[in-house]
């Protein structure tokens, strides 16, 4: 449905605040070392737990989302059984959630955001490999940087690859923006009357509203991406930087 031409400004302020929200709190870095670690845990104990499905088929977390008698069990409860099993299988994933408990989160190394064209060269690398494990850019970032610490430890007596294992360096790609990619949510997408220049009263033009038309203090980018690089130990972090 059409909406007035005087409502643009405040249409894209809502844009901005989703934008400063997912900045500032759903995406903060705490946040994300959380879910890391959460991530961890869970997939440490996906092989030890099992949750009746269809005719009571045992399944694995894992396996939930293809039979619905299996997922809607799925829930928080789950780490509490983590957290209060004796298994000894399920003790790495035990620990995890201890370390999380006594906020004792993976470090934050550092971040860096990606300019237009580094975003897409590392696309490409990323298609181009034929590594399953390079499923996303965080991984593609990964393994450039254990070939830099590889190679800047040859010419150096310490060697910072041994005392980091691949497992313990989490590096993740964050998407920030105003929800519609890299577009302008409100000038492409939203249709807008005004009325005409030319024309009797009542007479009214309808149809979507160039940004530059309204303002020339608008954004000339809509979305962001983020690297955002963690340690497993806080003792590790200046070994990556």
């Amino acid at each position: 449905m059409p909406t007035s031409a005087h409502s643009f400004i405040h249409y894209l302020q809502l844009f901005h605040t989703r934008y400063a929200l997912h900045k500032r709190a759903y995406q903060h870095r705490v946040c994300l070392s959380v879910e890391l670690m959460l991530a961890e845990s869970l997939v440490l104990a996906n092989p030890f737990i099992w949750l009746p499905g269809h005719l009571q088929t045992p399944r694995r977390m894992s396996d939930c989302p293809g039979d619905m008698h299996a997922y809607w069990r799925l829930g928080e409860y789950l780490l509490r059984q983590i957290e209060n099993s004796t298994d000894e299988n399920l003790a790495p994933a035990r620990s995890v959630l201890v370390r999380l408990r006594k906020r004792d989160l993976f470090a934050f190394v550092g971040e860096i955001i990606l300019s237009p064209a580094r975003l897409q060269q590392l696309q490409q690398q990323m298609r181009a490999s034929a590594s399953t494990a390079m499923a996303d850019i965080g991984e593609v970032v990964k393994q450039d940087m254990l070939e830099y610490l590889r190679s800047s430890s040859s010419s150096s007596n310490s060697d910072p690859v041994e005392q980091l294992c691949e497992e313990d360096l989490f590096c993740v790609q964050v998407k920030i923006g105003y929800g519609k990619g890299g577009k302008n949510p409100v000038s492409d997408s939203t249709t807008f009357y005004r009325p005409r220049k030319t024309g009797a009263g009542g007479d009214y033009v309808v149809g979507v509203l160039p940004g530059d038309s309204v303002s020339r203090l608008l954004p000339s980018e809509f979305e962001e991406t983020y690297i955002r690089v963690f340690s497993r130990y806080s003792t590790q972090v200046e070994l990556v930087k």
